[in-house]
């Protein structure tokens, strides 16, 4: 079973003290959604709640959901004590969930939604597949884009993008592959591109675009170039047992799924 929820992005409307501080002027570089905080969060984890529990009375054994890398924490507000403020560098998926509005919480429920399931249903195993902003491959052609600005920034985790076909065929893997998560259990995979979609280097941005006097902690292997703010090793090595040290050394070479494709 594979299960893509409801509504597809965070809501236009900000959380309303970002409202109030007016820190979420920014033009969104992504499109919004209609719908109110209140409903988009009734209707994704509600959603997932019921297909979840219909999976488990069909009998399926793998259970695949959409989540979201806007759980790690998307932010209408892009710089300031309300965006994002990362433990370490690049994210993780031991880094941990902060959602700061209620699409990235809805995906964080709807993945504890299936961690309750698991507890439950033990001839099931279910993986949440965390990834950010799809780019289609009619739009490479667009990259890299213009580095953020102190005077137009942009919210980290929309920095990182994902390859619309890598996201398609991580679906299927996450299908067909037994490894992927043990019955009984819940995992959750980070998918994103090695790099940003911007030439500049990352750390630089971080300091030039987002006024952050200093980055947060770098992991070992360090943040080269500019790489990503997000960590796909562990979708490169699929573990039910996965090490929990929030600061493994990264994979040099991660697996193609987690590459930028361009056409040709």
């Amino acid at each position: 079973m594979v299960h893509c929820a409801a509504w597809p992005g965070p809501s236009a409307s900000p959380p309303p003290a970002v409202v109030a501080s007016g820190s979420g002027s920014t033009p969104p570089k992504i499109g919004l959604e209609s719908a109110s905080p209140a409903l988009l969060l009734r209707d994704n984890v509600g959603s997932t709640s019921a297909v979840c529990d219909a999976a488990v009375r069909g009998g399926a054994t793998r259970f695949v959901f959409s989540s979201s890398a806007f759980a790690m924490g998307y932010g209408h507000a892009c710089t300031g004590p309300q965006a994002l403020q990362p433990r370490y560098l690049p994210m993780d998926e031991a880094h941990g969930a902060l959602p700061l509005e209620s699409y990235g919480l809805s995906k964080l429920c709807g993945e504890q939604a299936l961690e309750a399931a698991a507890r439950t249903a033990k001839d099931v195993s279910f993986v949440s597949l965390r990834f950010p902003n799809i780019i289609k491959t009619e739009r490479w052609a667009e990259l890299p884009w213009a580095a953020p600005t102190a005077d137009a920034p942009m919210t980290l985790l929309l920095w990182a993008y994902a390859a619309e076909e890598d996201v398609v065929d991580a679906h299927v893997q996450a299908v067909i592959r037994s490894e992927a998560a043990a019955a009984g259990t819940h995992e959750a995979y980070i998918l994103a591109a090695p790099t940003t979609r911007f030439a500049e280097p990352t750390l630089e941005l971080l300091g030039s675009a987002l006024g952050m006097a200093a980055p947060p902690p770098i992991r070992a292997g360090g943040m080269r170039g500019n790489a990503s703010p997000l960590d796909s090793t562990k979708a490169a090595n699929p573990n039910p047992n996965p090490n929990p040290n929030p600061n493994p050394n990264p994979n040099p070479n991660p697996n193609p799924s987690t590459r930028p494709r361009r056409p040709g």
